[in-house]
């Protein structure tokens, strides 16, 4: 496939461990981009999570976005800039140890 070229699939499972399914759908084009809804039951505790990966045809991510909900609730959305550097929601600097918690080690 080349660069110009895009791809779309689909993909649905049922967690082993967890009661859980997951749908999610890979974009692939100049970059590739996966959108997933995760829901089930853990513990007895319902939760719904949906996603959302971006990285280059290098595999290096470009943006991440989850939001989880259960009996807790929480957003997190991570973008790079044109100098490489992760920037939170709001657009912000992340800090050098917010940015070692996502970071690969």
């Amino acid at each position: 496939m080349t660069t110009t070229e895009s791809k779309n699939e689909m993909i649905v499972w049922k967690g082993d461990y967890l009661n859980t399914a997951e749908f999610v759908k890979v974009e692939t084009g100049t970059s590739i981009r996966a959108r997933g809804y995760i829901a089930g039951e853990v513990e007895g505790i319902l939760c719904r999570a949906a996603y959302e990966l971006e990285v280059d045809l290098s595999w290096n991510i470009k943006s991440v976005y989850l939001e989880f909900e259960s009996d807790s609730c929480f957003v997190i959305s991570l973008h790079k800039n044109e100098n490489d550097e992760w920037l939170n929601e709001k657009a912000e600097l992340l800090k050098a140890k917010e940015r070692r918690r996502y970071e690969n080690k």
